[in-house]
């Protein structure tokens, strides 16, 4: 099967892979407390404790609130106490699956080879750039060299299982038409324009302005050199370019001109809220739909993600009824006996 339906199926099951999620995440994952703790979440033999689980939620939340450009921010901070629960919870059930799989993975004789994780070690070496980086990365989180490797093998472990468990799984011809026919519209292109604009703002010199920079125009001045000079607008720098937009993007009246405007040619005066708008119009894209030869191989990959995602929310739905679950931090806990049968 295809290499990257594979990383899309280690999407699903959120595991910290080094193939799939950054090396800072991969060092959350290992998460080992130097000292026994409170046990929050009991897997089967598993047990994952009170400090594991705040380090791997403390590293998710700096993801969130780093991708809000908050990047200072203490990932405990009280402000951010509700969704930080949300970010715990979901920590929790992610490590319930992971371990769930990773005894579905050791029952159903899964191997993993030495080489394998030799592999995985060094990519994540890699990406410090220094060996000693490294080993403050590692020891900022409480974890050794050897804590990393066994965690790569148990990733690895499940990856090569949900690997096999899921190599069945094919796309027909007829599925895929199908598909096309009930989803033309995801794979339709929009209309699109590509254009440039001169903004100038709507105050008493609006009019020398505009009939300055027209004059100029015919004179064969590059309309991007008079975006730089006159225009108030951001895309200034550019040379006024908004690169291409579809309908719906500018406000009405901006799009209306650049939609009906020729290709090549400059538009009337455009007033807007913003100001005064002069606009050129470089390229003009009709609406266009692919035909099914054109889109069948990303078809194929849609339908295979859907496939799996189901396969996989069955998969663990079934380990789940199978297992001892006990998790602490919900006010009532549910703890279910093992199953006699083992999921393989």
């Amino acid at each position: 099967m295809n290499p990257s339906f594979f990383r899309r199926l280690r999407s699903l099951i959120l595991i910290a892979s080094v193939f799939c999620l950054s090396v800072p995440a991969v060092l959350a994952e290992t998460g080992k407390s130097s000292s026994p703790g409170e046990i929050v979440l009991t897997i089967n033999s598993h047990n994952v404790e009170r400090g594991d689980l705040e380090r791997r939620t403390d590293m998710k939340m700096r993801e969130i609130l780093a991708q809000s450009g908050l990047t200072n921010v203490n990932p405990r901070n009280e402000a951010f106490g509700a969704i930080r629960g949300q970010v715990e919870k979901g920590v929790a059930d992610h490590l319930i699956n992971k371990y769930l799989l990773l005894d579905a993975a050791t029952a159903a004789g899964t191997k993993v080879t030495a080489e394998d994780v030799d592999s995985a070690f060094r990519w994540v070496t890699r990406s410090f750039p220094t060996r000693d980086a490294m080993k403050k990365a590692l020891e900022a989180q409480g974890l050794t060299p050897e804590d990393l490797k066994l965690e790569l093998k148990e990733n690895l472990l499940i990856e090569n299982y949900l690997k096999k468990r899921f190599s069945d799984i094919t796309v027909s011809e007829k599925e895929k038409k199908a598909f096309y026919a009930e989803n033309r519209s995801r794979f339709t292109r929009p209309e699109s324009v590509h254009a440039r604009h001169i903004l100038v703002a709507d105050d008493s010199s609006a009019a020398g302005k505009l009939a300055e920079i027209q004059k100029k125009l015919k004179e064969g001045v590059p309309f991007a050199d008079l975006a730089r000079q006159y225009s108030i607008g951001p895309s200034a720098k550019n040379g006024g370019d908004l690169g291409f937009f579809t309908r719906g993007r500018m406000v009405k009246p901006f799009e209306d001109a650049a939609f009906s405007t020729p290709v090549g040619k400059v538009s009337k005066p455009v007033k807007t809220r913003f100001g005064y708008h002069l606009i050129l119009v470089e390229a003009h894209q009709a609406e266009v739909t692919p035909t099914y030869e054109e889109v069948k191989e990303k078809i194929e990959q849609l339908v295979k993600q859907e496939k799996t995602s189901s396969r996989f929310q069955a998969l663990i739905a079934e380990l789940r009824r199978g297992a001892r679950i006990i998790n602490r931090l919900e006010s009532s806990s549910t703890s279910q006996p093992a199953a006699s049968s083992k999921t393989k």
